[in-house]
């Protein structure tokens, strides 16, 4: 993957740097916390001030203030081989996340981020944060420390291109990190088995290879640019994920609106070659640091460019992450994936893995998934139990399908199957404690386990040989495989996995998941439902149960979806809001597959906001940028592959944290004058039919003041005038004040204002008691408000 994960060349030269800076540096006693939960074990991680106590190897390390990721200081390391670092004190056999932001200056640099434990023996381990992207992006990982230590260094160094690199935001502290281990401790991935789990053996086919199934994993800062998702395009038959919008190309793919990207991200055109399928699973997480965009096959093919791949449903990292961009199963694109880290350290490994297997040679197609998936791959009925052994013994494989548990029993050990090499003991142990599931069809002589790409180069670094091996490999390569093949032979299916009983349920076999070390982001705050009305183009009988506040009773449309068919969510005012959710979990095999979100504010322009896959098994999510506006519609964009029918037991919308409208029962509303049959208090009613209008036509005498009732702050105002399409306000102004007789200080202006129906102003936060909007233009037109919000 250009421009993404390191080199084995990078990896050397670094070994080298390390190895000179591990004698210079001496122990620091840590002091600052730099976040509530897990206090910070690096000094001065967010670079405030000069570098102290860092120690400078090459000197030309520093701060700076021009060019920061957060705070008002930034490390900066100019060329050649330079370093800084500090040595920690951390406990033994102890949880740690490990993160930082970083950034380069161009194409062909390379930098990283370590931290180096050496226990007490001697033995050590590089847990490296490698950098190359132009754009602020963020590295995490969790690492356990061994039973005894004898140092524990931080360095950052720049040893590739002539260019330089800044990092920032630098933490070490107790607990896992969302990015390196996600989603919540009773999520599936990170459930153990439990002592009732049932265990069923299916005679499936080992093919002679193993491989990883990469899944490239990008991080973006709060500032990333949006830039445009498009369905694979393709220009022939091996290109299906092609960055291709030129008809005269090929195939071209359609919208599903934006995404926070940084731009110097950027991934190889996937192809399909013989032998080698890359799902190219991919998670960008947002902005937000907590919801997780996924698309499948991944391709971004220039600089700046847009997306390509068919786009799933979004997840929170601290959600149940079930959801996602795996098409063969409906699972997550990088729950349950082997992470940076996890093979190489002392730990193990605390959560279930991602497997891949040659389903039409293993696979049931009666049904062809079951729970978590809620999908099988395209051409499953076809395809599935359509080559020996299955072929010959269908029902000897009735459990065997995507979403399907594995897991060692708990009478096997290590020592039976004769495992030599120590990643192949965590795979052991990972199978045996938490399962696998099988999310994904490998289509050729292999398996496969999914995994982020930097797994490869760690391997490759620390053991001498990659993660991809097959029965023709040598030395500790042959070791690697015969200990997967011998690991794989003793999988057998835990039947009782079910919503109810994770794991087969019964004492978990291992502890659950650690606490996060820092406190999760804001989660997204849902829209107040009171003034909705729901209609659909179909089924129209039911639709009002998206809203009953019971995700048990659905909405069902009654026919095989297709494109066109439709739900409209009448929000009553405009509102703001850039989520949504679909929960179609109470009938998880009939969610929308496709479906576009577009808004209005009169129901006859429409613009697209989303679009994507959608989800059975978990609440199909969309994320996109803030939207203002009265009308909402999910519109299906194709039918389903099986002929299904679609469902929505619950639909909500989700506005940022950031971005929630005030409380306006405490506020007092007052005009300069008021047409007759009107009030003030109907700008503030909920109900944009009604409103305010003046009683004359727009002067520069018009006013409107708000009284909050004390002082809140505040960074939005949002005036909605769709039910008063001539009576937009022609321009004017907006002050704020803490005194009721002063109108204070203009925050913002408009113009000779356009015909907007819903008109929204943002200003720098401002914390006080009175806004006044006062008219600067004139016109015969009376000036009227339907809807009055502001927002913090």
């Amino acid at each position: 993957m250009k421009g993404y994960h390191s080199s084995r060349k990078h990896i050397s030269i670094v070994l080298l740097l390390l190895a000179l800076l591990g004698s210079t540096i001496g122990t620091i006693t840590q002091t600052k916390q730099a976040h509530a939960d897990s206090p910070n074990l690096v000094q001065n991680g967010g670079f405030e001030g000069d570098i102290n106590p860092w120690y400078d190897f090459g000197g030309t390390a520093q701060t700076t203030s021009s060019i920061t990721h957060s705070g008002n200081g930034a490390l900066v390391m100019g060329t050649g081989q330079q370093g800084a670092g500090q040595s920690l004190t951390l406990e033994p056999n102890t949880i740690y996340s490990f993160s930082g932001w970083g950034k380069t200056t161009g194409t062909g640099e390379y930098a990283q981020i370590t931290l180096r434990i050496v226990d007490g023996s001697g033995g050590q381990v590089d847990y490296q944060m490698p950098f190359t992207l132009s754009d602020w992006t963020r590295q995490a990982r969790t690492i356990t420390t061994p039973a005894s230590i004898s140092s524990a260094t931080i360095y950052i160094l720049k040893n590739v291109g002539s260019g330089y690199f800044y990092a920032d935001d630098i933490f070490v502290g107790k607990g896992r990190d969302a990015e390196a281990w996600p989603f919540a401790a009773n999520s599936i991935w990170n459930t153990p088995i439990g002592s009732n789990a049932t265990y069923t053996s299916v005679p499936f086919q080992l093919e002679s290879a193993y491989i990883y199934d990469g899944e490239p994993l990008v991080s973006t800062d709060a500032n990333a640019p949006q830039r445009n998702a498009y369905t694979a395009g393709s220009t022939g038959a091996n290109d299906f994920g092609q960055c291709n919008l030129d008809p005269a190309q090929g195939s071209v793919g359609i919208s599903q609106g934006s995404l926070q990207l940084p731009d110097s991200f950027i991934l190889d055109n996937w192809t399909r070659n013989p032998n080698f399928t890359p799902n190219n699973a991919s998670g960008i997480i947002q902005g937000d640091g907590r919801t997780m965009a996924q698309f499948q096959p991944t391709t971004r093919c220039t600089t700046g460019g847009s997306i390509f791949g068919y786009r799933a449903t979004d997840l929170d990292l601290y959600g149940a992450g079930i959801g996602g961009g795996h098409y063969g199963s409906g699972l997550s694109s990088t729950g349950g994936g082997i992470k940076p880290g996890e093979l190489i350290g002392p730990g193990a490994i605390g959560h279930a893995l991602q497997l891949d297997f040659w389903l039409e040679r293993n696979a049931s197609k009666n049904p062809p998934f079951r729970w978590p998936a809620d999908r099988a791959d395209y051409g499953s009925a076809d395809n599935y139990c359509s080559q020996d052994p299955c072929k010959s013994n269908p029902a000897a494989f009735a459990s065997f399908k995507p979403g399907s548990l594995l897991a060692i029993t708990p009478s096997t050990t290590p020592e039976s199957l004769g495992i030599k090499t120590a990643a192949g003991l965590k795979i052991f142990h990972a199978l045996q404690d938490y399962g696998g599931y099988i999310v994904d069809d490998t289509g050729w002589y292999f398996q496969g386990l999914g995994a982020d790409y930097g797994v490869d180069a760690e391997m490759e670094s620390k053991y001498g040989y990659g993660f991809n091996t097959s029965n023709s490999a040598t030395g500790g390569a042959l070791d690697w495989y015969n200990d997967l093949n011998n690991i794989f032979s003793k999988l057998q299916v835990i039947d009782n996995n079910s919503p109810t009983t994770i794991g087969g349920g019964g004492t978990p076999r291992v502890a659950s998941a650690p606490d996060f070390a820092t406190t999760p982001p804001p989660a997204p705050v849902a829209l107040d439902r009171t003034l909705w009305k729901v209609t659909s183009s179909l089924n129209t009988a039911d639709i009002n149960k998206v809203l009953d506040n019971n995700a048990d009773t659905y909405w069902n449309s009654g026919q095989a979806q297709s494109s066109g068919q439709n739900i409209v969510i009448d929000l009553g005012a405009s509102q703001t809001f850039n989520q949504i959710s679909l929960d179609a979990t109470a009938d998880f095999a009939r969610f929308p597959q496709g479906y576009e979100v577009d808004v209005s504010n009169d129901q006859t322009t429409w613009t697209q906001v989303f679009g994507g896959g959608g989800s059975g098994t978990s609440p199909s999510l969309g994320t996109f940028p803030a939207q203002t506006a009265r009308y909402v519609r999910i519109q299906l964009t194709g039918g389903s592959i099986s002929n299904q029918s679609w469902s929505v037991g619950e639909l909500n919308l989700y506005t940022s944290a950031n971005d929630v409208a005030l409380n306006r029962s405490n506020w007092t509303v007052s005009a300069s004058d008021t047409a007759g049959g009107t009030t003030p208090q109907l700008a503030i009613d909920g109900n944009a039919t009604t409103g305010w209008t003046s009683a004359q036509g727009q002067s520069n005498h018009n006013a409107f003041q708000i009284d909050l009732g004390s002082t809140h702050t505040f960074r939005k105002l949002v005036l909605d005038d769709s039910s008063f399409p001539d009576n937009y306000p022609r321009g004017y102004l907006i002050y704020v004040s803490n005194t009721p007789n002063s109108w204070g200080n203009v925050v913002a202006a408009c113009d000779n204002c356009t015909r907007d129906a819903v008109q929204s102003y943002t200003f720098p936060a401002q914390t006080d008691r009175y806004i006044t909007i006062q008219e600067t233009q004139t016109d015969t037109h009376p000036w009227s408000i339907g809807e009055l919000n502001i927002y913090s």
